[in-house]
């Protein structure tokens, strides 16, 4: 376990947390929530995702991955409504690990979260099957409206994202 400090402001154990696992939390009528899978390389950003994520009562991360191969591990074994994506995930590409979810697995959509706010690799996720982009500039309430948007069927795209795609296509 690794240190973490507590509200008094003295040191005590937190579990080390680790990709390629599911997420138990405590249950909250299951049932009716949003299963999220969150795969990223940092294990930073996946922890603040996880935060931000499991506030919700319609929302429940059900694992995370680092890496593409473990992604698509992680996706058979827990049956994910939705996967968070990042573009750059060290040797991988997350376009291309889209192109290949959506192969195997039409239904299941795609939300791409990066730090890239180039409209191309907006442009690049939509055409391998992603079903919305996000920056991760964007506030945390504007990741969850766009999950939550991509999981009632929408394409969703960051205000910044749309309006310079829009000029391009002008």
């Amino acid at each position: 376990m690794e240190p973490t400090a507590s509200d008094a402001g003295q040191l005590v154990e937190a579990p080390k947390r680790s990709a390629g696992r599911e997420v138990i939390m405590p249950s909250r009528s299951r049932k009716l929530q949003k299963r999220v899978l969150i795969v990223d390389d940092h294990p930073t950003m996946r922890e603040g995702l996880i935060r931000v994520i499991e506030r919700e009562a319609d929302l429940q991360v059900c694992g995370e991955a680092d890496s593409a191969p473990q992604a698509v591990q992680m996706i058979k074994s827990t049956k994910p409504d939705l996967v968070l994506l990042d573009i750059s995930l060290g040797k991988h590409n997350g376009i291309e690990l889209t192109a290949e979810i959506v192969s195997r697995s039409p239904q299941l959509m795609v939300l791409m979260h990066s730090m890239h706010e180039d409209p191309l690799y907006a442009q690049r996720s939509l055409r391998a099957g992603a079903r919305g982009y996000v920056a991760k500039s964007e506030p945390p309430e504007n990741l969850l409206k766009a999950i939550r948007a991509v999981l009632q069927g929408e394409t969703y795209l960051n205000e910044t994202i749309a309006k310079q795609l829009s000029a391009t296509n002008e």
